[in-house]
């Protein structure tokens, strides 16, 4: 396997090393470690490593927890997998070794982020929502 941990990196220099790659991963835990020695349950993080991940147009392995759950299909945008089970995390990168299978996932998990992800998509929900709350409250 070849699997390259790149450290920290500044935000600009991710989308170059996301289009190197054959395979994203993003491993959420159950416990995220915060600032000054706490934790916060990992169902609350925001999903956006996530749903750059997705624009990327890469094949994605994420853990399954609801905040990925929630944004993936397994199996058609992504592949989940236990965040604390490293032999499902194999399992799906072996799966990943099939070039097919990578590229229908990353042009799925791209059209995906373009259905709902993008600026526009999420201003159009945003409105939405806001549309029915106004029809919602003029009906009462």
């Amino acid at each position: 396997r070849n699997l390259t941990f790149h450290g920290f990196r500044p935000h600009p220099e991710l989308p170059a090393l996301r289009a190197a790659c054959d395979v994203l991963l993003v491993p959420y835990q159950r416990q995220v470690g915060i600032a000054g020695g706490a934790s916060q349950d990992g169902s609350t993080i925001a999903p956006l490593k996530l749903i750059e991940g997705l624009a990327a147009g890469k094949p994605l392995i994420a853990s399954r927890l609801p905040v990925a759950s929630e944004i993936l299909t397994h199996g058609e945008t992504g592949l989940l997998a236990a965040p604390d089970d490293v032999q499902e995390w194999e399992a799906a990168l072996d799966s990943l070794r099939n070039p097919a299978l990578r590229q229908r996932m990353g042009t799925a998990a791209r059209a995906l982020h373009a259905l709902r992800f993008t600026w526009e998509a999420r201003a159009a929900a945003v409105l939405a929502l806001a549309g029915q709350a106004t029809a919602a409250g003029g009906m009462q």
